[in-house]
């Protein structure tokens, strides 16, 4: 499918299709870093379509400028969709920053029943953030009401030794991992066998229940698929050695591949019995750390981070203290926006959301008399 707009040729594609290996192969080629989820589909949720968008230049041959967009069913309108656009920027998109507003815009207009179109700039180059954010604006893109991804981070250089890498940490961060890792009553192995899919998801609902907050969505058929067949993720286990027993998962941490980069994604532990000065998520980065080294990683992200300014009785202050011991390089990474294609379907659907809550609240009858 193919779409004209002044001074650009949008294409857009199926993911997996030809044009899109293709396009893959040349960014690797060209040292270019290339997202993980370029490269890589959720296999858990079928209702997702994923879409390779390709903007070339009025001769229709030189490649702009290209990115996924995944599209999923809107709960709040049945029939429309929402799609989704991540990590957008950093050199992968430095040639297109000029026509990305507009890129973004004539995209979201041009999908088939699109609602929204939710877009994360992601770059730690602050110059060209900006640049990419002033860009969308003036194209139409409107901050996001309700970021989902984090806007800072930690970050830490790792093409070190090992010795080097250790001395950046913090003491107790240090002490943790030689416990962690020295402890016979734990081992730290990949996870390559489904059968620990129900013990990841309960490790994930304690974890979350511990903060109070709502789960996220786990792929965990992903997760599993891509940390066996490929380089670019690994999820990794902390067991609990029982003796004439199986052994025990007490906790887990995937990380991915961003090309010159890796990103802790997603990780959750119990506490072990009898073992309360052993921390096996300490171990568990520290194997992630040397891992993406060692896949030619420059740098690693923590995944964001609680700014030090909030309560100290925040529900993820316990998680960012963690993070916290491995860096203290906070740097604001990026921004959310949002595309409305059909603004009166979209205040339409917010408004039914609004509706369903005060429902949920019984106070549908003063927002009623508020409306008429």
């Amino acid at each position: 499918m193919a779409i004209i707009m002044t001074g650009v040729h949008i294409q857009l594609y199926r993911s997996g299709s030809p044009e899109h290996l293709a396009d893959l192969k040349r960014f690797r080629a060209q040292g270019l870093p290339v997202p993980y989820f370029y490269r890589h589909r959720p296999l858990s949720n079928t209702r997702i379509i994923r879409k390779w968008v390709r903007a070339l230049g009025p001769d229709k041959q030189q490649l702009i400028c290209a990115f996924i967009v995944e599209l999923a069913p809107s709960r709040a309108m049945p029939g429309m969709r929402i799609g989704k656009v991540e990590r957008l920027g950093r050199s992968l998109h430095q040639q297109g920053i000029s026509k990305i507003g507009d890129i973004l815009a004539e995209t979201a207009k041009k999908i088939h029943c699109l609602l929204r179109l939710d877009v994360q700039v992601f770059d730690e180059d602050e110059t060209r953030r900006r640049a990419l954010m002033a860009m969308i604006t003036k194209a139409g893109g409107k901050p996001a009401r309700q970021p989902r991804r984090y806007s800072h981070t930690l970050m830490l250089d790792i093409a070190k030794s090992d010795d080097e890498l250790m001395q950046v940490l913090s003491a107790r961060t240090r002490r943790s991992i030689r416990k962690s890792t020295k402890c016979p009553m734990i081992e730290i192995r990949p996870i390559l066998d489904m059968r620990y899919t129900s013990r990841i998801l309960e490790l994930h609902a304690e974890t979350f229940a511990r903060t109070a907050a709502k789960p996220h969505f786990l792929d965990v058929e992903g997760m599993f698929s891509d940390s066996k067949n490929s380089s670019d993720a690994l999820l990794l286990g902390a067991f609990r050695l029982r003796k004439h027993q199986p052994h025990e998962l007490v906790a887990f941490a995937w990380a991915t591949m961003q090309g010159d980069h890796a990103v802790y994604e997603r990780a959750a532990s119990v506490r072990i019995q009898g073992a309360n000065s052993i921390s096996p998520g300490a171990a568990l980065m520290w194997h992630l750390l040397r891992w993406a080294r060692d896949q030619g990683a420059d740098w690693f992200d923590f995944g964001g981070i609680t700014p030090l300014d909030v309560e100290k009785d925040h529900p993820l202050m316990g998680i960012s203290t963690f993070k916290r011991g491995f860096s203290n390089i906070e740097r604001e990474v990026a921004t959310e926006f949002c595309f409305e294609p059909l603004p009166f379907l979209t205040a339409a659907a917010r408004l039914e959301r609004k509706v369903a809550r005060k429902l949920k609240l019984g106070q549908a009858w003063h927002l009623l008399q508020q409306l008429a």
